[in-house]
């Protein structure tokens, strides 16, 4: 991860990702269940944050 620029795009597109009962439930009325769906996506973030680290901006990209 280079930049702060980078970095926010990264974690937009983490939270883009998550799974879509995570980005619906938490906007519910019931704090426990808010609660659940914010430690997913914390989860899903950090999981994606640590899957950039592991990876070697030096390696050439191969087109899919």
């Amino acid at each position: 991860m280079e930049d702060s620029r980078t970095t926010d795009r990264l974690i937009a597109g983490l939270i883009q990702s998550a799974p879509a009962w995570v980005r619906v439930v938490i906007t519910a009325r019931t704090s426990r269940v808010r609660k659940d769906a914010i430690a997913s996506l914390a989860d899903h973030v950090a999981a994606g944050l640590a899957q950039a680290k592991q990876h070697d901006h030096e390696q050439m990209r191969l087109p899919f």
